[in-house]
């Protein structure tokens, strides 16, 4: 009786592998895996198809220049910086500007285009890393886990829901491309897959990316091949990356204004640990993060818990695997760590996105300490990663305007100066002006040498009718930068207003030293001499506000000079 008993037992412990075996081959049959990455991601970020391009880059970057995205040329685009200014300065991403200008196309301008791009660069970096995980004899099951894992991951929602984060999602794309390429050229070794995987390679970061392709060789070249001659590999990528580099230099002719060097790497070694921790445990997330008691610490732990893992599995067939993806880590997120925001904590001190073509190096580790785990523990991991998904689901909505991403971003640190400012002017385009007048007020405590900020404050003072206190604030904001142009023109249109001439004119002949070249400077003294009884100088000033293209100039000069 007791062996039978044993029997049955081991049976019904057959039968549940049996099906749970039948499960996995069932969700890891094509084209099942795909849809399954189809479905999460489009939960997670359809509601976010039509969210306004109002947050932080957005509206400099895609707003102000949607003119240029709709009639301009792509020779003018690429010419231009990521602002799209012609006087570059820090960053040249031409083909994310050409994606734009798709987008403004596609879309006539609205926002649908430019998530859609976003969702779809992201879709297919999931199936991309999906093949990848496969050609590292990744089981199917692990494959998808780790697919799934980093599709739904809310690290990675600031990646994909903010619209200016296409550079490091198309970095992403070409960089795992280009991989993929030169995985399959490793193995058979067919120039058309070299060539292709030299042709999908682009950015500056990307530099670092044909030498992980040297580290992949390293530890999985044939037996025999000299990994001397391997080396002569990256010159082709460094040649493209140098035709890149020339066209850069024609573009970025100013000098760079945030920090940059060897100090802004080692004030930056806690994005490491922060990047790791929040990718593990998706706690304190924010689109303009500051470095963290608590990240840190979860950060270290988890790479404590990462270092174990790895010394208890070092004598692992795949081990070299798990030190390729630390590799693949660290070369990718290093790079960013050079450089800083001048305004340093009163804006972020690192970006979400930054992270999201280095974590995958993490994925190929863990990879290799999946195959460790039986069927029934994935159950726990899949738990785990719909627990992410919620998360996810719930974090998209902090992007659907620029009032939550800014909440969200002051939440998480309170000093940001510059998360003050914006949601300040927020919400006075939505004409909430008590609210936008207290939000400047703290943005300009917190960090009083910003200009714009008194600038702003003054406009709403202004619009509220207080106009003593809208002077005192555009004369702070001229004692902060005497060259800013807006500050001058309202403050000469504030004493006019208070028939205050002889100021104004003072005022406004210091606005055309500043821009000579502006038609509103020679309009609004033309006002102010005309008000003072000089007719004859107020008509010169309205004819050369003409000539620089002042629209109101023309009615003025019909009805005061004849």
């Amino acid at each position: 009786m007791k062996k039978n008993k044993g029997k049955a037992r081991i049976k019904s412990v057959e039968k549940t592998q049996d099906k749970g075996n039948a499960f996995w081959r069932f969700a890891t049959k094509f084209p099942i895996p795909y849809v399954l990455m189809f479905i999460f991601s489009l939960i997670i970020y359809s509601k976010s198809f039509h969210y306004p391009l109002d947050k932080l880059d957005e509206a400099p970057i895609i707003l102000s220049n949607m003119p240029l995205l709709l009639d301009g040329s792509a020779a003018d685009i690429l010419q231009r910086d990521a602002l799209f200014s012609k006087e570059g300065t820090e960053f040249y991403r031409p083909l994310q500007n050409l994606s734009f200008m798709i987008d403004a196309h596609l879309s006539d301008g609205k926002a649908l285009a430019f998530h859609l791009t976003n969702f779809l660069l992201h879709l297919f970096i999931c199936f991309l890393l999906f093949s990848i995980l496969l050609f590292f004899d990744t089981k199917k099951t692990h494959a998808l886990l780790l697919s799934l894992f980093f599709c739904v991951s809310p690290l990675l929602v600031h990646a994909v829901a903010w619209i200016p984060a296409r550079g490091d999602l198309l970095l992403a794309f070409f960089g795992l491309l280009s991989f993929r390429f030169f995985l399959s050229f490793s193995k058979n070794r067919k120039i058309g897959y070299f060539v292709l995987s030299v042709l999908a390679f682009s950015k500056e970061t990307a530099i670092v990316i044909p030498f992980a392709f040297l580290v992949y060789l390293f530890f999985y070249r044939e037996q025999g091949r000299s990994f001397i001659k391997e080396i002569a590999l990256i010159v082709p990528y460094l040649f493209v990356y140098g035709l890149y580099f020339f066209a850069r230099s024609k573009v970025i002719v100013l000098p760079m204004q945030d920090k940059f060097g060897l100090m802004e790497f080692f004030n930056n070694i806690f994005t490491i640990p922060e990047l790791t921790g929040k990718f593990f445990v998706p706690v304190n997330l924010s689109p303009a993060p500051v470095y963290s008691m608590i990240s840190s610490i979860i950060g270290l732990v988890v790479l404590t818990g990462f270092v174990f893992l790895i010394y208890r599995f070092r004598k692992e067939k795949d081990f070299k695997l798990t030190i390729f993806g630390i590799v693949w880590f660290l070369f990718l997120l290093v790079p960013g760590m050079f450089h800083s925001l001048a305004i340093g904590s009163h804006g972020y001190h690192y970006l979400e996105h930054r992270a999201y073509l280095p974590v995958i190096g993490i994925l190929f580790s863990v990879s290799v300490f999946l195959r460790m785990i039986s069927y029934q523990k994935l159950y726990f991991l899949y738990a785990v990663m719909l627990v992410y998904f919620l998360i996810s689901v719930i974090h998209v909505e902090d992007y659907k305007d620029a009032k939550s991403f800014y909440t969200l971003a002051i939440e998480k640190n309170p000093e940001g100066a510059m998360s003050y400012y914006n949601r300040g002017m927020a919400y006075m385009l939505s004409n909430e002006l008590q609210a936008a007048l207290d939000d400047l007020s703290v943005s300009t405590k917190l960090k009083s040498d910003n200009a714009d900020a008194w600038y702003a404050r003054g406009f709403i003072q202004y619009r509220m009718r207080q106009p003593e206190k809208a002077i005192a604030d555009y004369e702070k904001a001229l004692s902060v930068n005497e060259k800013h142009f807006d500050a001058c023109i309202n403050l000469g249109g504030v004493k006019n207003e208070m028939k205050d001439y002889k100021t104004a004119i003072e005022i406004f002949n210091k606005a055309i030293k500043i821009r000579p070249s502006s038609g509103d400077a020679y309009f609004n003294r033309g006002i102010s001499k005309i008000n003072s009884g000089d007719v004859s100088g107020a008509c010169a000033d309205w004819q050369q506000a003409k000539k620089s293209g002042n629209n109101y100039a023309s009615s003025f000069i019909n009805k005061h000079c004849r």
